[in-house]
Protein backbone atom coordinates (compact mmCIF):
# COMPACT_ATOMS: atom_id res chain seq x y z
CA UNK A 1 0.00 0.00 0.00
CA UNK A 2 1.56 3.33 -1.09
CA UNK A 3 1.12 5.92 1.69
CA UNK A 4 2.70 9.36 1.51
CA UNK A 5 2.81 11.74 4.50
CA UNK A 6 -0.49 13.41 3.60
CA UNK A 7 -2.36 10.12 3.31
CA UNK A 8 -0.87 8.99 6.61
CA UNK A 9 -2.09 12.27 8.15
CA UNK A 10 -5.62 11.88 6.79
CA UNK A 11 -5.81 8.26 7.92
CA UNK A 12 -4.47 9.09 11.40
CA UNK A 13 -6.89 12.00 11.84
CA UNK A 14 -9.78 10.10 10.27
CA UNK A 15 -9.60 7.36 12.90
CA UNK A 16 -10.69 9.90 15.53
CA UNK A 17 -13.06 12.15 13.56
CA UNK A 18 -16.21 10.22 14.30
CA UNK A 19 -19.65 11.20 15.50
CA UNK A 20 -18.45 12.05 18.99
CA UNK A 21 -15.58 14.30 17.90
CA UNK A 22 -17.11 16.15 14.95
CA UNK A 23 -20.52 16.60 16.59
CA UNK A 24 -18.93 18.24 19.62
CA UNK A 25 -20.46 15.76 22.09
CA UNK A 26 -17.17 14.04 22.84
CA UNK A 27 -15.12 17.25 23.09
CA UNK A 28 -17.65 18.83 25.43
CA UNK A 29 -17.71 15.86 27.81
CA UNK A 30 -13.92 15.60 27.92
CA UNK A 31 -12.91 19.29 27.73
CA UNK A 32 -15.73 21.82 27.40
CA UNK A 33 -17.11 21.23 30.87
CA UNK A 34 -13.78 22.43 32.38
CA UNK A 35 -13.82 25.91 30.85
CA UNK A 36 -10.37 27.41 30.22
CA UNK A 37 -8.64 24.40 31.78
CA UNK A 38 -10.44 22.30 29.19
CA UNK A 39 -8.60 24.22 26.48
CA UNK A 40 -5.27 23.42 28.18
CA UNK A 41 -6.37 19.80 28.29
CA UNK A 42 -7.20 19.89 24.59
CA UNK A 43 -3.72 21.11 23.62
CA UNK A 44 -2.10 18.61 25.99
CA UNK A 45 -4.14 15.73 24.57
CA UNK A 46 -3.23 16.51 20.95
CA UNK A 47 0.46 16.71 21.88
CA UNK A 48 0.26 13.34 23.61
CA UNK A 49 -1.75 11.92 20.71
CA UNK A 50 1.13 12.81 18.38
CA UNK A 51 3.82 11.36 20.68
CA UNK A 52 2.01 8.10 21.35
CA UNK A 53 0.88 7.87 17.73
CA UNK A 54 4.53 7.88 16.68
CA UNK A 55 5.29 5.34 19.41
CA UNK A 56 2.56 3.01 18.14
CA UNK A 57 3.53 3.19 14.48
CA UNK A 58 7.24 2.92 15.28
CA UNK A 59 6.68 -0.12 17.48
CA UNK A 60 4.63 -1.76 14.74
CA UNK A 61 7.41 -1.10 12.21
CA UNK A 62 10.15 -2.51 14.47
CA UNK A 63 8.16 -5.62 15.37
CA UNK A 64 6.92 -6.07 11.80
CA UNK A 65 3.41 -6.90 13.00
CA UNK A 66 0.05 -5.18 13.18
CA UNK A 67 -1.45 -7.45 15.85
CA UNK A 68 -2.46 -5.34 18.83
CA UNK A 69 -1.97 -8.05 21.47
CA UNK A 70 1.65 -8.64 20.42
CA UNK A 71 2.39 -4.91 20.46
CA UNK A 72 0.89 -4.27 23.90
CA UNK A 73 2.04 -7.50 25.64
CA UNK A 74 5.74 -7.96 24.93
CA UNK A 75 6.14 -11.43 26.39
CA UNK A 76 4.42 -14.45 24.84
CA UNK A 77 1.74 -14.77 27.51
CA UNK A 78 -1.38 -16.29 25.97
CA UNK A 79 -3.72 -15.22 28.75
CA UNK A 80 -2.78 -11.55 28.78
CA UNK A 81 -2.59 -11.35 24.99
CA UNK A 82 -6.03 -12.93 24.70
CA UNK A 83 -7.39 -10.48 27.28
CA UNK A 84 -5.95 -7.48 25.37
CA UNK A 85 -7.33 -8.81 22.09
CA UNK A 86 -10.82 -9.30 23.50
CA UNK A 87 -10.76 -5.85 25.15
CA UNK A 88 -9.60 -4.20 21.92
CA UNK A 89 -12.32 -5.85 19.85
CA UNK A 90 -14.89 -4.97 22.52
CA UNK A 91 -14.02 -1.28 22.43
CA UNK A 92 -13.73 -1.18 18.63
CA UNK A 93 -17.22 -2.59 18.39
CA UNK A 94 -18.31 -0.12 21.08
CA UNK A 95 -17.12 2.76 18.90
CA UNK A 96 -18.86 1.31 15.83
CA UNK A 97 -22.03 1.01 17.92
CA UNK A 98 -21.72 4.67 18.95
CA UNK A 99 -21.37 5.64 15.28
CA UNK A 100 -24.52 3.68 14.45
CA UNK A 101 -26.38 5.41 17.27
CA UNK A 102 -24.98 8.75 16.08
CA UNK A 103 -26.36 8.27 12.58
CA UNK A 104 -29.78 7.51 14.06
CA UNK A 105 -29.61 10.68 16.19
CA UNK A 106 -28.37 12.75 13.24
CA UNK A 107 -31.16 11.81 10.84
CA UNK A 108 -33.78 12.06 13.58
CA UNK A 109 -32.63 15.58 14.55
CA UNK A 110 -31.99 16.92 11.06
CA UNK A 111 -34.58 15.17 8.89
CA UNK A 112 -37.03 13.60 11.39
CA UNK A 113 -36.23 10.16 9.93
CA UNK A 114 -36.65 6.99 11.94
CA UNK A 115 -33.36 6.27 13.78
CA UNK A 116 -33.99 2.54 13.32
CA UNK A 117 -34.03 2.80 9.53
CA UNK A 118 -31.15 5.31 9.38
CA UNK A 119 -28.91 3.11 11.53
CA UNK A 120 -29.82 0.05 9.45
CA UNK A 121 -28.81 1.78 6.20
CA UNK A 122 -25.57 2.95 7.83
CA UNK A 123 -24.73 -0.61 8.93
CA UNK A 124 -25.32 -1.96 5.42
CA UNK A 125 -22.95 0.68 3.98
CA UNK A 126 -20.11 -0.02 6.42
CA UNK A 127 -20.55 -3.75 5.82
CA UNK A 128 -20.05 -3.34 2.08
CA UNK A 129 -17.08 -0.98 2.53
CA UNK A 130 -15.44 -3.16 5.21
CA UNK A 131 -15.10 -6.00 2.70
CA UNK A 132 -12.39 -3.88 1.03
CA UNK A 133 -10.23 -3.90 4.21
CA UNK A 134 -7.64 -1.27 5.12
CA UNK A 135 -7.15 -0.12 1.53
CA UNK A 136 -10.81 0.91 1.24
CA UNK A 137 -10.61 2.58 4.66
CA UNK A 138 -7.65 4.78 3.60
CA UNK A 139 -9.49 5.78 0.44
CA UNK A 140 -12.59 6.85 2.41
CA UNK A 141 -10.49 8.98 4.79
CA UNK A 142 -8.71 10.63 1.85
CA UNK A 143 -12.09 11.91 0.65
CA UNK A 144 -13.84 12.80 3.89
CA UNK A 145 -11.19 14.28 6.23
CA UNK A 146 -10.26 17.33 4.05
CA UNK A 147 -13.95 18.26 3.76
CA UNK A 148 -14.46 17.94 7.52
CA UNK A 149 -11.47 20.19 8.18
CA UNK A 150 -12.58 22.92 5.76
CA UNK A 151 -16.21 23.10 6.86
CA UNK A 152 -15.46 22.90 10.58
CA UNK A 153 -13.12 25.88 10.21
CA UNK A 154 -15.82 27.74 8.26
CA UNK A 155 -18.36 27.12 11.02
CA UNK A 156 -15.83 28.30 13.60
CA UNK A 157 -15.33 31.57 11.73
CA UNK A 158 -19.07 32.08 11.19
CA UNK A 159 -19.75 31.38 14.88
CA UNK A 160 -17.40 34.22 15.80
CA UNK A 161 -19.27 36.51 13.39
CA UNK A 162 -22.83 35.46 14.34
CA UNK A 163 -22.82 34.97 18.13
CA UNK A 164 -21.98 37.46 20.91
CA UNK A 165 -18.33 37.25 21.91
CA UNK A 166 -19.40 37.76 25.55
CA UNK A 167 -20.76 34.18 25.49
CA UNK A 168 -17.17 32.97 25.70
CA UNK A 169 -17.36 33.65 29.46
CA UNK A 170 -19.98 30.92 29.85
CA UNK A 171 -19.23 28.72 32.88
CA UNK A 172 -20.60 25.14 32.83
CA UNK A 173 -22.37 23.83 35.93
CA UNK A 174 -21.05 20.94 38.02
CA UNK A 175 -23.93 18.81 36.75
CA UNK A 176 -22.44 18.94 33.25
CA UNK A 177 -19.17 17.30 34.31
CA UNK A 178 -19.00 13.59 33.50
CA UNK A 179 -18.69 11.60 36.78
CA UNK A 180 -15.92 9.51 35.14
CA UNK A 181 -13.94 12.67 34.28
CA UNK A 182 -13.61 14.89 37.32
CA UNK A 183 -10.20 16.53 36.63
CA UNK A 184 -9.17 18.24 33.37
CA UNK A 185 -5.69 16.68 33.06
CA UNK A 186 -7.02 13.19 33.81
CA UNK A 187 -9.75 13.80 31.24
CA UNK A 188 -7.09 14.74 28.66
CA UNK A 189 -5.04 11.63 29.43
CA UNK A 190 -8.14 9.45 29.23
CA UNK A 191 -9.08 11.04 25.89
CA UNK A 192 -5.67 10.17 24.42
CA UNK A 193 -5.53 6.66 25.86
CA UNK A 194 -8.97 5.53 24.70
CA UNK A 195 -8.46 7.02 21.23
CA UNK A 196 -5.15 5.25 20.72
CA UNK A 197 -6.14 2.04 22.50
CA UNK A 198 -9.17 1.72 20.26
CA UNK A 199 -7.04 2.52 17.19
CA UNK A 200 -4.13 0.13 17.73
CA UNK A 201 -5.72 -2.57 15.59
CA UNK A 202 -6.58 0.05 12.95
CA UNK A 203 -3.25 1.90 12.70
CA UNK A 204 -0.74 -0.83 13.56
CA UNK A 205 -1.20 -2.79 10.29
CA UNK A 206 -0.39 0.44 8.43
CA UNK A 207 2.70 1.12 10.58
CA UNK A 208 4.20 -2.19 9.55
CA UNK A 209 4.04 -1.30 5.83
CA UNK A 210 5.02 2.41 5.88
CA UNK A 211 8.52 2.93 4.50
CA UNK A 212 10.56 5.70 6.11
CA UNK A 213 10.54 6.97 9.71
CA UNK A 214 10.47 10.63 8.66
CA UNK A 215 7.46 10.12 6.42
CA UNK A 216 5.61 8.44 9.25
CA UNK A 217 6.47 11.12 11.85
CA UNK A 218 5.61 13.93 9.44
CA UNK A 219 2.28 12.32 8.59
CA UNK A 220 1.28 11.86 12.24
CA UNK A 221 2.36 15.44 13.02
CA UNK A 222 0.15 16.81 10.24
CA UNK A 223 -2.72 14.57 11.32
CA UNK A 224 -2.44 15.73 14.95
CA UNK A 225 -2.36 19.35 13.75
CA UNK A 226 -5.56 18.83 11.75
CA UNK A 227 -7.25 17.29 14.79
CA UNK A 228 -6.21 20.25 16.97
CA UNK A 229 -7.47 22.76 14.40
CA UNK A 230 -10.87 21.06 14.17
CA UNK A 231 -11.10 20.65 17.95
CA UNK A 232 -10.39 24.33 18.66
CA UNK A 233 -13.00 25.43 16.10
CA UNK A 234 -15.58 23.12 17.67
CA UNK A 235 -14.61 24.14 21.21
CA UNK A 236 -15.06 27.87 20.63
CA UNK A 237 -18.16 27.42 18.48
CA UNK A 238 -19.88 25.65 21.35
CA UNK A 239 -18.82 28.30 23.86
CA UNK A 240 -20.08 31.06 21.57
CA UNK A 241 -23.41 29.18 21.38
CA UNK A 242 -23.58 27.68 24.91
CA UNK A 243 -27.12 26.30 24.57
CA UNK A 244 -25.69 23.78 22.09
CA UNK A 245 -24.04 21.90 24.99
CA UNK A 246 -27.38 20.41 26.02
CA UNK A 247 -28.05 18.97 22.53
CA UNK A 248 -27.18 15.44 21.47
CA UNK A 249 -25.40 16.79 18.35
CA UNK A 250 -24.11 20.22 19.53
CA UNK A 251 -22.29 21.34 16.38
CA UNK A 252 -25.28 20.53 14.21
CA UNK A 253 -27.32 22.84 16.46
CA UNK A 254 -24.68 25.57 16.05
CA UNK A 255 -24.85 25.19 12.26
CA UNK A 256 -28.66 25.38 12.36
CA UNK A 257 -28.49 28.63 14.32
CA UNK A 258 -26.17 30.14 11.70
CA UNK A 259 -27.95 28.94 8.54
CA UNK A 260 -30.34 26.11 7.60
CA UNK A 261 -28.31 25.50 4.44
CA UNK A 262 -25.10 25.25 6.47
CA UNK A 263 -26.71 22.76 8.85
CA UNK A 264 -27.66 20.56 5.90
CA UNK A 265 -24.07 20.58 4.62
CA UNK A 266 -22.70 19.87 8.08
CA UNK A 267 -25.18 17.04 8.57
CA UNK A 268 -23.84 15.37 5.42
CA UNK A 269 -20.23 15.87 6.55
CA UNK A 270 -21.08 14.60 10.00
CA UNK A 271 -22.49 11.47 8.41
CA UNK A 272 -19.23 10.92 6.53
CA UNK A 273 -17.27 11.43 9.75
CA UNK A 274 -19.37 8.74 11.40
CA UNK A 275 -18.96 6.55 8.34
CA UNK A 276 -15.17 6.82 8.44
CA UNK A 277 -14.85 6.00 12.13
CA UNK A 278 -17.50 3.27 12.02
CA UNK A 279 -15.75 1.72 9.03
CA UNK A 280 -12.27 1.88 10.58
CA UNK A 281 -13.52 0.35 13.84
CA UNK A 282 -15.26 -2.47 11.99
CA UNK A 283 -12.21 -3.12 9.78
CA UNK A 284 -9.95 -3.22 12.86
CA UNK A 285 -12.24 -5.63 14.73
CA UNK A 286 -12.69 -7.95 11.74
CA UNK A 287 -8.94 -7.89 11.04
CA UNK A 288 -8.17 -9.14 14.55
CA UNK A 289 -11.00 -11.69 14.69
CA UNK A 290 -10.19 -13.29 11.33
CA UNK A 291 -6.41 -13.27 11.96
CA UNK A 292 -6.98 -15.44 15.01
CA UNK A 293 -9.34 -17.97 13.41
CA UNK A 294 -8.82 -19.77 10.10
CA UNK A 295 -12.50 -20.76 10.03
CA UNK A 296 -13.71 -17.15 10.44
CA UNK A 297 -11.13 -15.97 7.91
CA UNK A 298 -12.51 -18.38 5.31
CA UNK A 299 -16.03 -17.08 6.00
CA UNK A 300 -15.10 -13.41 6.27
CA UNK A 301 -18.31 -12.09 4.69
CA UNK A 302 -20.52 -14.04 7.06
CA UNK A 303 -18.38 -13.03 10.05
CA UNK A 304 -18.57 -9.37 9.07
CA UNK A 305 -22.33 -9.59 8.57
CA UNK A 306 -22.82 -11.15 12.02
CA UNK A 307 -20.73 -8.41 13.66
CA UNK A 308 -22.64 -5.67 11.82
CA UNK A 309 -25.96 -7.08 13.04
CA UNK A 310 -24.69 -6.85 16.63
CA UNK A 311 -23.56 -3.26 15.99
CA UNK A 312 -27.02 -2.33 14.77
CA UNK A 313 -28.81 -3.93 17.70
CA UNK A 314 -26.69 -2.28 20.41
CA UNK A 315 -26.67 1.02 18.48
CA UNK A 316 -30.33 1.52 19.33
CA UNK A 317 -29.27 2.85 22.75
CA UNK A 318 -28.79 6.61 23.31
CA UNK A 319 -25.88 8.33 21.53
CA UNK A 320 -24.80 10.68 24.34
CA UNK A 321 -25.14 8.00 27.02
CA UNK A 322 -22.94 5.60 25.07
CA UNK A 323 -20.19 8.23 24.63
CA UNK A 324 -20.27 9.17 28.30
CA UNK A 325 -19.88 5.54 29.40
CA UNK A 326 -17.92 3.55 26.78
CA UNK A 327 -15.21 6.15 26.05
CA UNK A 328 -14.08 6.86 29.66
CA UNK A 329 -13.95 3.15 30.55
CA UNK A 330 -11.98 2.46 27.38
CA UNK A 331 -9.68 5.33 28.37
CA UNK A 332 -8.69 3.80 31.70
CA UNK A 333 -7.84 0.52 29.98
CA UNK A 334 -5.93 2.52 27.38
CA UNK A 335 -3.65 4.17 29.96
CA UNK A 336 -2.30 0.74 30.91
CA UNK A 337 -1.96 -0.21 27.22
CA UNK A 338 0.07 2.93 26.41
CA UNK A 339 2.45 2.28 29.33
CA UNK A 340 2.98 -1.30 28.16
CA UNK A 341 3.64 -0.23 24.55
CA UNK A 342 6.14 2.38 25.74
CA UNK A 343 7.95 -0.29 27.79
CA UNK A 344 7.90 -2.61 24.76
CA UNK A 345 9.48 0.01 22.49
CA UNK A 346 12.17 0.90 25.06
CA UNK A 347 12.98 -2.81 25.46
CA UNK A 348 13.37 -3.24 21.68
CA UNK A 349 15.64 -0.19 21.38
CA UNK A 350 17.86 -1.34 24.25
CA UNK A 351 18.05 -4.84 22.75
CA UNK A 352 19.01 -3.47 19.31
CA UNK A 353 21.59 -1.15 20.85
CA UNK A 354 23.24 -4.02 22.77
CA UNK A 355 23.43 -6.10 19.60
Amino acid sequence: MNLNSFRIALTFAGCFLGAGFVSGQELWQFFGAFGLFGLFGLVLSMTLLFLFGVLLMRLSALRGTGECDKLIIRKNNRFFRAFVGVATVFFLLGIAIIMSAGVGALFAQQFSFSPYISSAVFCVIIYLLALGGHKRMVYVFSLTVPLLVVFTVIIGILSYMCFPVSNINYVPTDAQVNPFLKVWWLSALTFVSYNLFSSVEILAPLGSVISGKRRMVRGIAIGSGLLLLIAICIYFSMYLCPESASKELPMLFVAERISPALSLIYAVLLFFGMLGTGLSSLVGAIHYITEKSELLNKNKKITTAAVVILIYMFGLFGFGDLIGTVYPICGYFGIVALILMAEHLIHLKIKRKNK
